[in-house]
């Protein structure tokens, strides 16, 4: 079992006073003068050449900037302690004394050089290291930088005061020979919708109170929603029940009787919203569809999968590797961004966004849902290769993972986790209210925690 590591708030207080949060790496590095520790991490993450070249194009620019300033001494002093090092064929500047590299660098700024442009350095240093990295953002190094810090704080650090974890009691949701998939919670959290064995649904009526939770089983489970085809989506609230797979059924919430079949989808079906009497749903294929009374009313194209819906005063469509917000009533795209990694799954929060990628290096970014700006990010994760299930309540996201780890981080303070909890099996689902219930394959267990220190 991997080893615990648990981070008190004093400790958060004082990682964040160290404002360890370097220049990012690819747009403010162009001003950092600890060119020594830039290069440093370059070569955690590129390789020989790449690292020469990255260094190379930024210290020139450096240099050349120094000259147009008329700063030659320091221009001087970076081509000879720095830029040397990683030009090819500039080895005759080691035999020239003091006066002869300050006319040298003289004659180079006053003759022909033209300094470049951030962006036109930008383009260069993302086409040298894109092969190793991908489409690289201009903050995705110092990303990479801030998570291998924040790795080397959390195994280095003593906890003072822990926030101990408590199992207060289980309840097994299915036999045994049954293993949970998928779930989905309706708004107010008081009904359960489990998807086992990847065809069938069962739903749960589930109330939690101080010291009691009682669960209400639906007399008979839907088994074989769409005969051998697996689910992919599920919708509940008070009303209706609809399940996504290439096709969308919908089941009154009381009864479970099939109310509608809706068919118009390419590809499996992502995601599944109501929204004012009108269905939502996005799909693999591109097309997010509205129903009305069981008929397609309205559709919007991406040109990428679309992964998640979100309907708040506006309507926002996630799609792989961006997030679009558009005018509600006209469908008009208001704004975009492109994100540098696979989004997995997304939330909303008062007036953010929070999205979860994972492909080789799973992140959590906090966005500003109305302009769509880029916030901040969320460390402290262990694992690279798993995927992530996260929810926010009452100001802290919980993020449970498929390799036993949950995490919990308060969305408005630190970017390193509050705590940090192990559960034994593969997590389904996180949701944190006054218990911390956890999802696995065969039931919900509930925590509790020790000293009272997750707060909003």
């Amino acid at each position: 079992m991997p080893f615990k590591v648990w981070v008190t708030r004093e400790q958060v207080k004082y990682f964040n006073r160290r404002q360890i949060v370097l220049v990012p790496l690819l747009v403010d590095s162009l001003n950092l003068k600890n060119y020594e520790q830039l290069e440093e991490q370059l070569n955690r993450h590129l390789g020989q050449e790449a690292v020469r070249k990255c260094m190379q194009l930024i210290l020139e620019r450096a240099f050349f900037r120094k000259l147009s300033k008329k700063e030659v001494a320091a221009a001087v002093d970076i081509l000879k302690n720095k830029l040397q090092h990683f030009c090819v064929g500039m080895e005759i500047i080691n035999i020239l004394d003091d006066n002869q590299k300050h006319q040298y660098a003289s004659c180079i700024f006053m003759n022909e050089f033209n300094i470049k442009t951030k962006k036109e350095l930008l383009i260069q240093i993302k086409e040298l290291i894109q092969y190793e990295l991908g489409d690289v953002q201009p903050r995705r190094l110092e990303q990479l930088y801030l998570q291998s810090q924040t790795y080397q704080f959390l195994q280095n650090q003593q906890a003072d005061m822990k926030i101990q974890w408590k199992i207060k009691g289980q309840i097994q949701l299915l036999e045994e020979k049954h293993k949970i998939n998928l779930i989905s919670w309706s708004d107010d959290k008081t009904i359960l919708v489990l998807v086992y064995d990847k065809i069938n649904v069962q739903v749960i009526s589930l109330q939690i109170q101080e010291n009691t939770f009682i669960v209400q089983k639906k007399p008979k489970p839907i088994q074989g929603v769409f005969g051998s085809t697996q689910i992919n989506c599920v919708y509940v609230n008070s009303s209706i029940l609809a399940i996504g797979a290439h096709d969308i059924k919908i089941y009154n919430i009381q009864t479970l009787a099939l109310t509608q079949t809706l068919k118009g989808h390419q590809n499996k079906v992502n995601d599944i919203v109501q929204f004012q009497n009108l269905i939502y749903s996005c799909s693999q294929d591109g097309w997010l569809i509205i129903w009305n009374q069981g008929n397609k009313y309205k559709g919007i194209k991406d040109n990428e999968g679309l992964q998640k819906i979100i309907i708040s005063d506006k309507l926002t469509l996630i799609s792989s590797r961006s997030i679009n917000n558009y005018n509600l009533e006209t469908k008009q795209l208001l704004n975009s961004t492109e994100v540098d990694d696979i989004i997995i799954s997304a939330c909303i929060y008062q007036d953010y966004i929070l999205v979860n990628k994972s492909n080789k290096n799973p992140t959590l970014e906090l966005y500003n849902r109305h302009n769509l700006q880029y916030i901040k990010q969320f460390f402290g994760f262990w694992q690279t290769e798993y995927k992530y299930q996260c929810r926010i309540e009452n100001n802290i996201i919980t993020v449970g993972s498929e390799d036993g780890w949950i995490n919990l981080w308060n969305i408005y303070h630190q970017q390193l986790p509050l705590s940090k909890l192990y559960h034994p099996h593969k997590i389904i689902d996180v949701l944190l209210t006054n218990y911390l219930l956890v999802i696995d394959r065969f039931g919900i267990t509930f925590y509790e925690h020790e000293e009272q220190q997750i707060k909003n």
